[in-house]
């Protein structure tokens, strides 16, 4: 044990628990001697096999103990505190009273824990885990001064532990004592010249306050430490600093010294792809998968490129093999889920997100973006679930907390929202907690309020299309709505290359009537991303707005063509065919659409009204499906109406149609109730709403249904 050769430490205390069975202290260090192995399973059974044989055995209680205050299991916890009370009579000692804090704090008991925490320290001065512990308790307690005291307390007793010295170094740099800080990180490394923490957190330093050249001495000397961990320190300093080649170089280096080094081969090749070194990139995973052809982290590496490189086959292709030989993997699905997203299968999407956090609960980017995919639905108590179902661990990354507050908001729980956000500004003061605090003050109807976040949220991520719809919110509210076109306009022209400013411009007048200025922007986006298939649905829609039919049609197959679950494409094209009088194109557009989503109302309302008298049965189907959508729109309540007319259904026709004629009088609308009263019986008021609908619109003698 002594020597660190736990494996056989284990199999020699394994011999003297067999010889001596009834032995807890052989038991004891045969657990001991697996957990320094990183056997927890096997160190459990032995650690309570000491404590069956002797329940007063202190090391092995508060072993166990450690392990359980460890559980997601509260129950476990409780179990935990029994076991430390067993043993707690007898004389006070630091480990007991540091394991009984941590269980104190998991069951709530903040001040006992910070009663024994401070115990422990009286007792040991010099132990700096406990003074290590009561300085986070003094800190969740914004007990600043408490927290100084204990780190202090434990420097100056134990004055020639690194440790130490480090964890008081980075308190005064967390609290803006930048000097004092330096010199105990300083301190740490005179006593321990090797401590990568120390020498990580001093390059930290010496690079926040401008000083690169010391900074660059500093990562070389973390990267030559033996630990594989900081050998790409320095390659990483270089990449950052923007001396790109040479940081590909000396991750090349590192590659080749290594190759057996699967983190290193991800490293080069990440940087070669960020260099625009596509090409040797895959050929570096490509040898790699020559050789191993199960290699998953080449092949999800791979697929991440064809993805950036929008090349979704080649990544499907790639993310299926994976899930060949680990159907479970969290990475694949959520990368596959990725795919989905770009070619606008949401139904997929949602589906791989749920199999990626089912493969691994605490894969927090899949749970991050299933809840946004939620929202984006209209569901946002089932996005709220998804985020309160995540483990403890994952609960303190920004991450969580940035996609917890927006369910919040979509529930309308303004007050836990609040609450949420303020811990989210008080962590960091992002771009997404400040959307976070104007969406909330927008709530509020506090205008001013918003547009003071948003707008500094605009500045930290200016190509960020939410925070701009948030800002035309927040001017329409205080009722300068074309301020933010304003605004947009500007920062469009600040930053011409940036294809997403452009797009967002471009749809933004062609809302505001000005077609030829939308167009400049258009192209402009389609000029900065070749590829953008956004930019082509965009100015198709620009077309239809000009009466372009042609040219929006070409545009539209042709993304369809490139993309064919494409929704948007396919809705508008639906919608050309159906006002050329092509019904059969247009009724198989609508049909495409709903094999991806099921839930889309346009494609439901307008399929129901295609065929409501062809196949009525059929429209009936699709015209309920809608209204259980939208029970409240205009539209969709007269095409109900109207597909209850064709299937001779006139009472309930009637009811629909007064509610879309009152929700939003047309001559259609009108005409369609007018019709439903003829067939009810009630000849003269139908003759009387249809002669006033055909006053307003002639046309309607020549159809019954568009």
């Amino acid at each position: 044990m002594a020597a660190k050769q736990y494996r056989r430490a284990s199999l020699e205390f394994l011999n003297a628990a067999g010889t001596m069975p009834r032995d807890a202290e052989a038991w004891y260090q045969l657990g001991e001697s697996y957990l320094a192995a990183g056997d927890f399973q096997q160190a459990s059974v032995a650690l309570l096999k000491a404590t069956e044989i002797n329940p007063k055995h202190a090391g092995a209680q508060i072993a166990v103990a450690t392990m359980m205050a460890a559980s997601r299991d509260m129950k476990a916890v409780e179990a935990a505190q029994k076991r430390l009370d067993a043993i707690s009579d007898a004389e006070p000692r630091a480990d007991l009273l540091d394991v009984r804090a941590l269980v104190d704090i998991r069951l709530g008991l903040v001040d006992e824990a910070g009663k024994d925490l401070q115990q422990a320290v009286e007792i040991s001065p010099g132990d700096v885990q406990a003074a290590l512990d009561l300085t986070k308790l003094r800190l969740t307690e914004k007990d600043i001064a408490g927290a100084r005291e204990a780190l202090e307390a434990a420097s100056k007793s134990n004055p020639r532990s690194s440790l130490a010295a480090l964890l008081l170094g980075r308190f005064y740099l967390l609290t803006g004592e930048r000097q004092r800080g330096e010199a105990e990180v300083r301190r740490a490394l005179d006593i321990d010249p090797a401590n990568g923490a120390a020498l990580l957190t001093l390059a930290a330093v010496e690079t926040s306050s401008g000083r690169p050249v010391e900074a660059e001495a500093t990562y070389r000397r973390l990267s030559a430490l033996p630990d594989p961990w900081y050998k790409p320190a320095h390659a990483g300093f270089l990449f950052e600093n923007g001396r790109r080649d040479e940081a590909v170089a000396e991750f090349e280096r590192l590659a080749k010294d290594s190759p057996e080094d699967r983190g290193a081969r991800t490293r080069l090749v990440a940087a070669c792809f960020s260099t625009g070194r596509t090409a040797e990139a895959e050929r570096i995973l490509g040898e790699a998968l020559k050789s191993n052809p199960h290699d998953a982290e080449a092949l999800l590496q791979r697929s991440r490129i064809s993805i950036a490189s929008r090349k979704y086959g080649d990544a499907e292709n790639d993310l299926r093999q994976v899930l060949g030989f680990q159907p479970a993997s969290a990475q694949a699905h959520f990368f596959l889920a990725k795919v989905y997203q770009a070619r606008g299968e949401k139904l997929n999407q949602r589906q791989e997100l749920a199999q990626a956090l089912a493969g691994d609960p605490a894969y927090l980017p899949a749970r991050t973006e299933l809840a946004e995919l939620l929202i984006a639905s209209g569901d946002g108590q089932a996005a709220l679930e998804t985020m309160n179902q995540t483990p403890d661990a994952e609960r303190q990354a920004t991450g969580f907390l940035a996609a917890r507050n927006w369910a919040l908001l979509a529930v309308s729980d303004y007050a836990a929202a609040r609450r949420g956000i303020d811990e989210g500004l008080a962590k960091a003061r992002t771009a997404e907690f400040l959307l976070e605090d104007g969406a909330w003050r927008l709530a509020q109807k506090d205008a001013a309020g918003a547009e003071r976040s948003i707008e500094e949220a605009l500045k930290i991520s200016p190509d960020s299309e939410s925070g701009w719809e948030f800002l035309r919110r927040a001017a329409t509210v205080a009722h300068q709505p074309g301020l933010a076109l304003q605004q947009l306009e500007a920062a469009a022209k600040d930053r011409p290359q940036s294809a997403a400013l452009q797009l967002l411009l471009g749809r933004w007048l062609t809302d505001a009537g000005r077609p030829d200025d939308a167009r400049q922007a258009l192209e402009a986006a389609k000029n900065s991303d070749r590829s953008s298939r956004k930019a082509d649905v965009a100015l198709a829609q620009l077309d239809l707005v000009q009466n372009r039919t042609d040219s929006a049609r070409e545009r539209l197959m042709q993304v369809v063509k490139e993309q064919p679950q494409n929704l948007t494409a396919r809705i508008l094209l639906g919608e050309i065919a159906k006002r050329s009088g092509d019904r059969a194109a247009a009724i198989a557009q609508y049909r495409a659409v709903l094999t991806v989503d099921q839930r889309s109302l346009v494609a439901l309302n307008d399929l129901a009204f295609l065929l409501s008298k062809e196949n009525p049965n059929e429209a009936l189907k699709y015209a309920q499906a809608a209204g259980e959508l939208a029970p409240d729109n205009a539209a969709v309540e007269d095409t109900l109406g109207w597909v209850c007319y064709q299937n001779g259904l006139y009472t309930s026709a009637i009811r629909y149609l007064k509610t879309a004629v009152e929700q939003g009088r047309t001559p259609l609308r009108e005409y369609h109730l007018g019709m439903a009263y003829l067939k009810s019986g009630d000849r003269s008021r139908g003759e009387q709403i249809m002669a006033a609908a055909v006053a307003a619109d002639p046309t309607l003698t020549t159809t019954e249904a568009r």
